[in-house]
């Protein structure tokens, strides 16, 4: 409905002849309160459409921050498992380096278990060797001792 249909609009609801006689400034009167309504509603219709307006742009502004921050957390999830993946492969090689240095351990004492046994046996074979030596010395010193007497004899 028109400005002007409502300008009309009283000629219809106000019968002619019945009741009272419709004034000049009675029907400005009404003019003027149809045009303040209809000023009013479009007011508020203006209102209305503004308010819609930002409340679109406000859910489109809405929607990116959601869809940023899916696709933040998205990106923050790949991190994760990443991080995940690497701190098992972490723990797998911690695991790993604990049973070599164990094995390196064992095989340590295995190899000082030897050291010590080869050191008896040095101590044991410079022993001997001393003893033979000493022997030896004993033998040299006795065919020392006893071949000078020996030759010095005449042969029968």
């Amino acid at each position: 409905m028109s400005l002007r249909d409502l300008n009309r609009a009283p000629a219809k609801f106000i019968p002619r002849g019945e009741g009272s006689i419709a004034t000049p400034s009675a029907t400005r009167d009404a003019n003027y309160d149809v045009e303040a309504a209809l000023s009013l509603v479009m007011e508020k219709a203006v209102a209305i459409r503004e308010f819609e307006r930002a409340t679109a742009q406000a859910l489109t502004q809405a929607r990116d921050v959601a869809v940023d921050l899916r696709e933040q957390l998205n990106h923050t999830e790949v991190r994760a498992e990443r991080a995940e993946e690497m701190l098992r492969l972490a723990e797998g090689q911690v695991e790993q380096f604990a049973a070599d240095v164990e094995q390196i351990r064992n095989d340590l004492e295995d190899l000082q278990s030897q050291l010590a046994v080869r050191e008896a046996e040095l101590v044991a074979s410079t022993h001997r060797a001393d003893a033979a030596e000493t022997a030896v010395q004993k033998i040299i010193d006795a065919i020392r001792t006893h071949l000078p007497v020996k030759l010095s004899t005449p042969s029968e």
